[in-house]
């Protein structure tokens, strides 16, 4: 029976399966800064001609493999592809370097190694192969999620051209899926960076970011060596050009997300999901080159992997759950290790996992409320605040990237150094009402709703409230463009007095945090 707890393929934000029948237009990659490792022959300089011809500004570089000078080499590639981008970001990075590992004493068949110092073997390959990539990949992952303008990945939103992304495509080959005999250590690295890509893939969402991974079979290239042409004589190769195609899509496609393509030579196949090779004379089948392979892997994780990835969600939910209002601004932000703490702040916490949901969706967006450090009543604000609730006493940090589901630029302000919330409110995208006709939040109209509001009860009755509203409605219309602000309020028949406490257990149970 199928373990629906245990499919983490919305989680993990993956795209659904690539239909290779579907075309692509080239014409996407246009103004994206693109960086290639190995860029100067091979695939890498087939992929430079391609993305150039269609407005990409694609930077390559080739990294000196000297012992030391790999990983200097490669932060300078960055910072130099930094200067020279026109957004002065990086919207994607291909690490394609990559060498064969031939030449020299097979690994396989060791020699001197009774001397009384034995050689080392030569771990080449893997230095470029492996090491190389890695370093690659890490930088990537840090410069990509800062490329400015640039959203989350999102599978659901249409590709154009001129819009900033956030890609790691990495290179990998048909040795990333099979055995070759005489290659243990290009195999090992080819399988590495499989590996690589399927743990990427998995955490990719926390920053934004898509994955993506091209498997290459034998494809005439400078990588295949003379002896291995001999070996495949008789037989059929790939072509760069399938595999240039294969990398265009990922690269201009923005809605592929944590997908593996593998390319080999093009054979006739029969139009099903079972790959049954037939006769080239055969009617019914449909010659393909480019087959993608991983389909499923997300649809039936092991459960360790499953409950890991669910335990990822929540880090990545709590960073957008919580902003900070102060100065018209909002950010999101906080530790995860503080979500249980701030029930205690009024967060009611059968709502925490929905509120998750939509502030992921983009249908939410929770903000803390903070008071300004120069108020002089502020410090004894606070302490009434924390007397009330002894437990949150670790203040939180402003690390935010986004407002509103937008990048923030440099224009927002920020808090300077651990700040205390007081409070939350919510500017969403999206409003539930009991009268499905009536309309209280629509973006493309540029209406906004506010909810879940609540300040400390240990200070209300300050004017904190009347100030909060203020500043949540100066954000929603300066930062995100509102005309028209809705709100949730009470029949005023259903007021009781002024009495606080009857108040919250009146309408605790209707949802008010």
């Amino acid at each position: 029976m199928f373990d629906r707890s245990r499919n983490v393929v919305d989680l993990v934000r993956q795209s659904p399966p690539i239909d290779l029948s579907q075309s692509y237009d080239p014409g996407w990659v246009s103004g994206k800064t693109i960086l290639i490792t190995g860029g100067a022959s091979g695939f890498g300089e087939g992929f430079f001609r391609k993305w150039a011809a269609h407005g990409a500004n694609v930077i390559i570089g080739d990294i000196n493999d000297k012992q030391g000078k790999a990983l200097v080499e490669e932060v300078d590639f960055f910072h130099q592809a930094l200067k020279l981008s026109p957004s002065g970001g990086i919207d994607s990075v291909v690490a394609n370097a990559g060498i064969n590992g031939y030449g020299g004493q097979p690994f396989w068949d060791p020699v001197g190694l009774d001397a009384d110092t034995p050689p080392p073997p030569n771990l080449k390959c893997l230095e470029v192969n492996l090491i190389g990539v890695t370093y690659t990949a890490q930088l990537a992952l840090f410069y990509l999620k800062r490329n400015p303008n640039s959203a989350v990945a999102d599978h659901r939103v249409q590709p154009a051209a001129n819009r900033p992304d956030r890609h790691l495509l990495l290179i990998g080959s048909i040795a990333s899926l099979i055995t070759l005999p005489v290659l243990p250590q290009y195999n090992a690295s080819k399988h590495a960076v499989l590996g690589l890509f399927k743990s990427l893939r998995s955490t990719a969402f926390m920053g934004g970011l898509r994955v993506n991974i091209i498997l290459p079979y034998f494809v005439s290239t400078p990588l295949l060596s003379a002896g291995a042409r001999v070996l495949l004589a008789g037989g059929t190769i790939g072509t760069p050009e399938d595999v240039v195609d294969a990398g265009t899509r990922f690269m201009a496609d923005t809605r592929i997300v944590g997908r593996a393509l593998m390319v080999g030579p093009k054979i006739k196949v029969r139009a099903d999901d079972e790959w049954e090779v037939v006769s080239h004379r055969d009617k019914d089948g449909v010659e393909v080159a480019v087959r993608e392979v991983f389909v499923d892997d997300f649809e039936a994780v092991e459960a360790f992997c499953a409950r890991l990835i669910k335990l990822l969600n929540v880090v990545e939910a709590a960073r957008g759950w919580g902003a900070f209002l102060a100065d018209m601004f909002a950010a999101i932000t906080y530790r995860v290790l503080l979500i249980f703490g701030r029930i205690a702040c009024g967060w009611k916490a059968d709502k925490v996992q929905k509120w998750r949901i939509r502030q992921r969706d983009g249908a939410m967006g929770i903000h803390w409320v903070v008071l300004d450090p120069s108020e002089p009543e502020t410090a004894e604000r606070i302490s009434k605040h924390v007397a009330e609730h002894p437990d949150e006493t670790t203040p939180l940090e402003d690390s935010a990237v986004a407002i509103g589901g937008r990048a923030r630029d440099s224009s927002s302000s920020r808090v300077l150094g651990p700040f205390m919330p007081v409070g939350h409110i919510s500017v969403d995208t999206v409003a539930s009402t009991p009268e499905p006709t009536l309309l209280l939040a629509d973006p493309e109209n540029h209406r906004f709703h506010l909810s879940a509001f609540y300040i400390s009860k240990a200070i209300q009755g300050g004017g904190i409230g009347n100030a909060t509203m203020k500043a949540a409605e100066h954000m929603a219309v300066s930062v995100l463009g509102a005309k028209f602000i809705t709100l949730d309020t009470w029949d005023r028949r259903l007021i009781i007095g002024d009495s606080k406490k009857e108040w919250r257990e009146k309408f605790e149970g209707l949802g008010t945090p």
